[in-house]
């Protein structure tokens, strides 16, 4: 069976339900406007999602803020984080001491109460994309379909496009923001650190992803041996700005940055996507900042994404506490 690049999403819920959601949130705040109990430390859960999609359980670490064990009706935007390769997991959040980050800037008022969602890649290497006509590969309708799903049934969550944004680093950077540009429906934010991107000409590619990658044959498990040039350039972001009608990520909105001394050669491929999204007109924040590829990096500029969906997200809530539409899902 040939896997769609971009099957719609079918879990996505309306904004009449997530804006009723949120006013059963500020009603319950109000009515407790009396002494509490200290306010419940943040928390993690570690589960298991079994995925059809990409036929195995996906480890999972969800992050929970400060207080969601004290008010059980009150619901959360939702930020979903892609990890990079080699050592990259389910932890790398916490290892790399994103969590403190994050409660700084809800401490400092730049970021709302969110969950965090850190899912393992479900298979080495996956790229977070749907494999060329491997059924049981399709790691991208993983991340749009199953995992929002099992987390808006088992978490409190607000389950609008707008309230529910998604970020990587490196390999996940690049499957966050092809996953966002194919399913704009289900994500209403985007930021990537380092982005393993590439123009459309597979010659650009670096040898060690020519030569094969971390694994034989990367480049044929993803896009078919030989290449398919269509399922390439499906999942290519600089042909999908490119055959984009005018205004399609206008409510998109997409932050990335890359260091001056990336390794893998990413700084020059960054900086034309930057100038191509310029051209096309698309929204977007990019910056070339000091620094190389990996833990170093994301550590020292995640809080600038983090920041850039603080104020995406409070702005969604402030619509939804008013009345207007969160969203257009």
């Amino acid at each position: 069976m040939r896997a769609s690049p971009s099957a719609p999403s079918p879990v996505l819920p309306t904004s009449l339900l997530a804006v009723s959601l949120l006013a059963v949130t500020l009603l319950c705040g109000r009515v407790a406007a009396q002494p509490q109990a200290e306010t419940a430390a943040p928390r993690t859960e570690r589960i298991e999602i079994h995925s059809d999609a990409a036929d195995t359980d996906v480890p999972t670490v969800v992050h929970l803020p400060a207080g969601y064990d004290d008010d059980e009706a009150r619901r959360y935007p939702v930020i979903y984080f892609l990890h990079g390769a080699g050592r990259g997991s389910e932890k790398t959040w916490e290892e790399r001491g994103t969590v403190d980050t994050l409660v700084r800037l809800q401490e400092a008022g730049d970021m709302p109460p969110c969950l965090v969602v850190c899912p393992r890649e479900p298979r080495r290497m996956a790229f977070y994309i749907n494999w060329k006509d491997q059924d049981d590969r399709r790691h991208g309708d993983f991340v749009t379909q199953e995992l929002p799903a099992y987390i808006d049934e088992h978490f409190r969550t607000l389950p609008t496009r707008e309230l529910r944004a998604l970020t990587g680093d490196s390999m996940g950077g690049y499957g966050a923001l092809i996953t966002a540009l194919q399913h704009p429906d289900v994500f209403g934010s985007v930021s990537a650190h380092e982005p393993s991107i590439f123009p459309e000409d597979p010659s650009y590619l670096p040898g060690w992803m020519k030569r094969g990658g971390r694994g034989e044959g990367i480049l044929s498990r993803l896009f078919g041996e030989p290449m398919d040039e269509e399922w390439w350039l499906a999942h290519n972001v600089f042909h999908l700005i490119k055959q984009a009608e005018s205004g399609a990520f206008a409510n998109l909105p997409i932050y990335f940055d890359v260091g001056t001394d990336d390794r893998y050669g990413l700084a020059k491929p960054c900086q034309m996507w930057h100038e191509l999204l310029r051209e096309k007109g698309v929204d977007h924040v990019f910056h070339l900042r000091d620094g190389g590829h990996g833990r170093r990096f994301f550590a020292d500029n995640v809080e600038h994404s983090l920041a850039f969906h603080g104020k995406l997200l409070a702005k969604a809530l402030e619509k939804a506490a008013t009345g207007d539409d969160a969203s257009d899902g």
